[in-house]
């Protein structure tokens, strides 16, 4: 059977979709070799991340902190066509890189079935609530996006010591950095405009609380697995970022559905048999300095003390966020 050479089929590939383009840029009101062109170069630089995916990640993690609906640094907009669908297409990636590892069969074993039950998840939601496909579609792909990352990070494991350090490190310079962008959005370190202004470099006051969360987090489980062995200077260090981040997290970033849930989550550290105990005794100090600081912003910050206790701990519990709380 007589074949086409490769570079006929790439030439007749790319000159029908020039041709397409006319007609999908058309719809669009932009520019089809200006489409096209970005189209090309879209596709061209999504191949060389799969051949790098773990720097991928990276810019991946940088491009959510710094860029949100075609906002840099929540203050700069960016006239980027379809600027609010790059998350979307952001997916690709992953996405593609997780169809080659399993068509090759080298997918990390588990964790098979929960992409079937999150796919009749989503059609049943569709089903029950209404709405148009496309709507339902997007949102149950913007839900899935934390799924389709942590299966993207175990596939590309294992993982040494000295990568998680760099992740680790990266994650919490980043989170401090929240906190001096956070200052400079207030332009004091005490809370003088709405807490929504809070939006760090992330674009968002909520995200910014979360990251931050996490952040306090991985900083207290690696000091209570190895950095209280550390000389005291990196101790120090340690200790500094801790409080900056804690700071920001409790007083500037409104994340009152964090503020609640975080004891909780630190809590199962106390049961850890490799811990010592003095540790132990250090984290419930800590969680309950964290606790009293969290209830005296609820109670007396300048744009929470709207209403009684009570009302703020119904509200907790009953939103939206309230019953996923509890689901999770």
């Amino acid at each position: 059977m007589h074949q086409l050479p490769i570079g006929v089929i790439a030439v007749l590939a790319f000159l029908a979709g020039l041709v397409a383009s006319f007609w999908v840029a058309g719809v669009f009101g932009f520019p089809a070799p200006l489409f096209w062109a970005a189209l090309v170069t879209a596709f061209v630089l999504g191949v060389l991340l799969l051949q790098k995916p773990r720097f991928f990640l990276v810019i991946t993690f940088l491009y959510y902190g710094t860029f949100l609906n075609g906002v840099l640094f929540g203050a700069f907009a960016v006239p980027i066509p379809f600027a609010r669908l790059l998350d979307e297409f952001i997916l690709v990636v992953p996405l593609a890189y997780l169809v080659m590892r399993s068509i090759n069969r080298s997918l990390p074993r588990g964790a098979t079935w929960f992409p079937f039950f999150y796919i009749l998840l989503a059609i049943l939601s569709y089903k029950v609530n209404g709405g148009s496909k496309l709507a339902s579609f997007r949102m149950a792909l913007s839900y899935s996006r934390f799924y389709i990352y942590w299966y993207f990070v175990r596939a590309l494991g294992p993982w040494s010591e000295k990568e998680i350090r760099s992740w680790i490190k990266l994650i919490v310079v980043f989170a401090v950095v929240q906190f001096f962008a956070n200052v400079a959005w207030q332009r004091n370190v005490i809370l003088t405009r709405h807490p929504d202004a809070s939006i760090g470099t992330m674009g968002n006051a909520h995200i910014v609380g979360h990251i931050s969360a996490f952040a306090l987090m991985l900083l207290m489980m690696y000091y209570m697995a190895d950095g209280w062995r550390l000389p005291v200077s990196r101790r120090a260090v340690m200790a500094l970022a801790m409080l900056l981040i804690g700071y920001n997290f409790i007083f500037l970033t409104d994340t009152k559905h964090g503020l609640v849930i975080f004891p909780f989550a630190v809590t199962p550290l106390l049961f850890h048999r490799s811990i010592p105990l003095r540790l132990r005794v250090s984290l419930i100090l800590a969680l309950v300095v964290f606790s009293v600081m969290s209830l005296l912003y609820i109670t007396y910050g300048p744009y929470t003390a709207r209403a009684p206790l009570s009302e703020y701990w119904r509200m907790i519990r009953f939103s939206g966020k309230g019953y996923l709380y509890r689901v999770v």
